[in-house]
């Protein structure tokens, strides 16, 4: 019989095995505050992908209407400070955060769709509402408006990632 540790083919299953159970602790531990918290950091830290955090959420076990809220409230708080930043920095820092191209694109939904390109473009799951609230922050849109479209987007965002997390969770041959 193989040693199960001693194997390579085993260690990319042992570091998802460490890295699920890493999740797991971090999530009985510290709840929906720690989502909202991982929810701010990432929308300041472009590497980090806020839709795996949502659906890992919900698959290691936390309460889904915790998840929209904490995660959505998170999201939003994370938005506002990169609309801050924006809006204080300007287009050039907005290039330098997001890169030319998207600046462009981002610019061509806001003048066809005004206010509703925030809230459809943050609620899209597997694209970056990030980019959307730093260029917010170089638009005319009030901090207040963009506080309301900004948390709408958020938490179709999250109802969407959570129904994605449930559904894997009721595929999955096994639990967390």
């Amino acid at each position: 019989r193989e040693n199960y540790s001693s194997n390579p083919r085993w260690k990319p299953v042992q570091l998802l095995e460490s890295i699920i159970l890493a999740l797991k602790s971090f999530v009985s531990v510290y709840g929906a505050i720690g989502l909202f918290f991982v929810m701010v950091l990432q929308a300041l830290v472009a590497p980090l992908p806020s839709d795996i955090f949502i659906i890992l959420a919900v698959v290691l076990g936390m309460d889904p209407v915790v998840v929209v809220v904490s995660g959505a409230a998170g999201s939003t708080v994370g938005g506002m400070i990169d609309f801050y930043l924006v809006r204080r920095g300007g287009r050039p820092y907005l290039t330098r955060v997001i890169g030319p191209s998207w600046t462009v694109r981002i610019e061509h939904w806001f003048e066809r769709w005004g206010a509703w390109a925030l809230v459809f473009g943050r609620a899209a799951p597997f694209m970056s509402s990030d980019a959307l609230a730093y260029f917010a922050g170089i638009t005319k849109m009030p901090f207040r408006e963009f506080c309301l479209y900004g948390f709408l987007g958020a938490l179709l965002r999250c109802m969407i990632l959570v129904l994605a997390g449930s559904l894997i969770l009721a595929i999955l041959p096994w639990s967390f």
